[in-house]
């Protein structure tokens, strides 16, 4: 029987951090995030071409529940437990329920990288995907270029399968080459 498109939890826990839905009222907070770390995020990220204002974050936001609510994708805050600073976000961007394969996204916060908040986040979503949705692959998609997400999903536990050649443009326009990492469902797990 196949699995159904199920609901996302709201919230979620790692052992340093709380993973939170988003909502209308995180949206002052996202911005002043996204501004710090625009350098960074502008590089990689297509949604990162300007800091949004206020009314469009809180638009964002909001839809981003909506559609977290709906199943049609997951997006997560991820909180620092010890004193609840937004570290960053990440989530299942793109769900495909009848093969059960999932990917991964994420980003963090520039003052907050290099101490291993994503691959723990990384870690968990992955967990969750194999043990309550079933999955028979979860993937990490990122740039050649991005040494940083390439060493979030390698010590993630994530293999390299392939190089995909110019599949697409990075924010600059230039020629994007995507490394693609997979985690598969564990020999004899149920599907």
């Amino acid at each position: 029987m196949p699995i159904e498109p199920a609901q996302f939890p709201n919230q979620l826990e790692t052992e340093r951090l709380r993973l939170c839905a988003p909502r209308r009222s995180d949206a002052e907070e996202m911005c002043a995030a996204v501004a710090e770390s625009f350098e960074a995020l502008h590089r990689w990220m297509d949604w990162a071409q300007e800091v949004p204002s206020l009314a469009v974050e809180r638009e964002i936001m909001s839809a981003r529940r909506t559609r977290h609510e709906c199943g049609e994708e997951a997006t997560w805050l991820l909180r620092r437990k010890s004193d609840g600073v937004l570290v960053g976000a990440g989530g299942l961007p793109r769900l495909c329920w009848d093969r059960r394969c999932f990917e991964i996204g994420y980003w963090v916060r520039t003052s907050l990288a290099g101490n291993g908040y994503v691959t723990e986040f990384v870690e968990r979503l992955t967990d969750l995907c194999f043990e309550r949705f079933a999955a028979r692959r979860v993937e990490i998609r990122t740039s050649t270029r991005n040494r940083r997400s390439r060493r979030v999903a390698e010590l993630a536990g994530f293999r390299c399968e392939r190089t995909i050649v110019q599949d697409g443009t990075h924010p600059d326009g230039s020629p994007r080459d995507t490394v693609l990492y997979v985690a598969r469902a564990k020999e004899g797990a149920v599907a």
